[in-house]
Protein backbone atom coordinates (compact mmCIF):
# COMPACT_ATOMS: atom_id res chain seq x y z
CA UNK A 1 0.00 0.00 0.00
CA UNK A 2 1.46 3.36 -0.94
CA UNK A 3 1.63 6.31 1.39
CA UNK A 4 -0.71 8.40 -0.85
CA UNK A 5 -3.63 5.94 -0.64
CA UNK A 6 -3.44 5.84 3.15
CA UNK A 7 -4.09 9.60 3.45
CA UNK A 8 -7.07 9.91 1.08
CA UNK A 9 -10.32 11.01 2.73
CA UNK A 10 -13.28 8.63 2.53
CA UNK A 11 -15.65 9.09 -0.38
CA UNK A 12 -18.80 11.03 0.50
CA UNK A 13 -21.96 10.80 -1.51
CA UNK A 14 -24.43 13.63 -1.13
CA UNK A 15 -27.82 13.97 -2.76
CA UNK A 16 -28.23 17.55 -3.82
CA UNK A 17 -31.81 18.73 -3.76
CA UNK A 18 -33.18 21.84 -5.35
CA UNK A 19 -35.76 24.01 -3.71
CA UNK A 20 -39.34 23.19 -4.69
CA UNK A 21 -39.68 26.36 -6.74
CA UNK A 22 -36.72 25.32 -8.93
CA UNK A 23 -38.29 21.97 -9.92
CA UNK A 24 -39.91 22.24 -13.34
CA UNK A 25 -43.68 21.81 -13.45
CA UNK A 26 -43.28 20.47 -16.98
CA UNK A 27 -41.23 17.57 -15.59
CA UNK A 28 -43.96 16.76 -13.07
CA UNK A 29 -46.69 16.88 -15.70
CA UNK A 30 -44.68 14.77 -18.16
CA UNK A 31 -44.04 12.18 -15.46
CA UNK A 32 -47.72 11.84 -14.60
CA UNK A 33 -48.72 11.92 -18.28
CA UNK A 34 -46.37 9.02 -19.03
CA UNK A 35 -47.90 6.97 -16.20
CA UNK A 36 -51.40 7.65 -17.57
CA UNK A 37 -50.25 6.58 -21.05
CA UNK A 38 -48.80 3.35 -19.66
CA UNK A 39 -52.08 2.56 -17.89
CA UNK A 40 -54.18 3.28 -21.00
CA UNK A 41 -51.91 1.33 -23.37
CA UNK A 42 -51.63 -1.59 -20.92
CA UNK A 43 -55.40 -1.90 -20.62
CA UNK A 44 -55.85 -1.59 -24.40
CA UNK A 45 -53.19 -4.25 -25.05
CA UNK A 46 -54.71 -6.64 -22.53
CA UNK A 47 -58.19 -6.20 -24.01
CA UNK A 48 -56.90 -6.65 -27.58
CA UNK A 49 -55.04 -9.84 -26.67
CA UNK A 50 -58.13 -11.14 -24.90
CA UNK A 51 -60.33 -10.38 -27.92
CA UNK A 52 -57.94 -12.13 -30.33
CA UNK A 53 -57.79 -15.15 -28.08
CA UNK A 54 -61.60 -15.12 -27.82
CA UNK A 55 -61.87 -15.21 -31.61
CA UNK A 56 -60.08 -18.58 -31.51
CA UNK A 57 -62.30 -20.08 -28.77
CA UNK A 58 -59.73 -19.46 -26.01
CA UNK A 59 -56.99 -21.31 -27.92
CA UNK A 60 -53.63 -19.60 -28.10
CA UNK A 61 -52.95 -18.41 -31.69
CA UNK A 62 -49.28 -17.60 -30.99
CA UNK A 63 -46.97 -20.07 -32.74
CA UNK A 64 -50.02 -22.01 -33.94
CA UNK A 65 -50.10 -24.18 -37.04
CA UNK A 66 -53.60 -23.54 -38.37
CA UNK A 67 -55.53 -25.51 -40.94
CA UNK A 68 -57.67 -23.13 -42.95
CA UNK A 69 -60.52 -23.95 -45.28
CA UNK A 70 -60.88 -21.53 -48.22
CA UNK A 71 -64.21 -21.26 -50.04
CA UNK A 72 -65.23 -19.09 -52.98
CA UNK A 73 -68.79 -17.82 -52.89
CA UNK A 74 -70.06 -15.18 -55.32
CA UNK A 75 -66.54 -13.90 -56.06
CA UNK A 76 -65.73 -13.55 -52.34
CA UNK A 77 -63.31 -15.73 -50.47
CA UNK A 78 -64.31 -17.16 -47.12
CA UNK A 79 -61.63 -18.34 -44.70
CA UNK A 80 -62.52 -20.75 -41.92
CA UNK A 81 -60.14 -22.10 -39.30
CA UNK A 82 -60.61 -25.79 -38.65
CA UNK A 83 -59.85 -26.05 -34.93
CA UNK A 84 -59.89 -29.86 -34.75
CA UNK A 85 -57.13 -30.11 -37.41
CA UNK A 86 -55.03 -27.21 -36.10
CA UNK A 87 -52.14 -27.27 -33.67
CA UNK A 88 -52.47 -24.43 -31.16
CA UNK A 89 -49.63 -22.63 -29.47
CA UNK A 90 -48.66 -23.22 -25.84
CA UNK A 91 -50.98 -21.62 -23.31
CA UNK A 92 -48.10 -19.96 -21.42
CA UNK A 93 -47.33 -17.78 -24.46
CA UNK A 94 -50.76 -16.19 -24.34
CA UNK A 95 -50.61 -15.93 -20.56
CA UNK A 96 -47.33 -14.03 -20.91
CA UNK A 97 -48.87 -11.64 -23.45
CA UNK A 98 -51.67 -10.91 -20.99
CA UNK A 99 -49.44 -10.71 -17.91
CA UNK A 100 -47.02 -8.06 -19.21
CA UNK A 101 -49.62 -5.30 -19.79
CA UNK A 102 -51.29 -6.07 -16.44
CA UNK A 103 -47.93 -5.83 -14.68
CA UNK A 104 -47.16 -2.53 -16.41
CA UNK A 105 -50.57 -1.12 -15.38
CA UNK A 106 -49.91 -2.11 -11.77
CA UNK A 107 -46.40 -0.64 -11.93
CA UNK A 108 -47.63 2.68 -13.39
CA UNK A 109 -50.50 2.89 -10.90
CA UNK A 110 -48.22 2.34 -7.91
CA UNK A 111 -45.53 4.76 -9.10
CA UNK A 112 -48.10 7.35 -10.20
CA UNK A 113 -49.73 7.19 -6.77
CA UNK A 114 -46.37 7.53 -5.04
CA UNK A 115 -45.47 10.43 -7.31
CA UNK A 116 -48.72 12.24 -6.53
CA UNK A 117 -48.37 11.67 -2.79
CA UNK A 118 -44.63 12.33 -2.44
CA UNK A 119 -43.64 14.04 -5.66
CA UNK A 120 -43.76 17.74 -4.78
CA UNK A 121 -40.09 17.91 -5.62
CA UNK A 122 -37.28 19.69 -3.90
CA UNK A 123 -36.55 19.77 -0.21
CA UNK A 124 -39.73 21.60 0.84
CA UNK A 125 -41.30 18.32 2.01
CA UNK A 126 -39.03 18.32 5.07
CA UNK A 127 -40.44 21.56 6.49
Amino acid sequence: MSSNSAHKPPVRIAILEKSESEVSHCWKICQLFSYVLVVISGIATCLAASNVQGMFNSHCPLYANLTIKVELEDYYYSLTVLPYLSYWGPRHNCNWVQFCPVASVMFATIWGTLFIICGRGGNAHRK
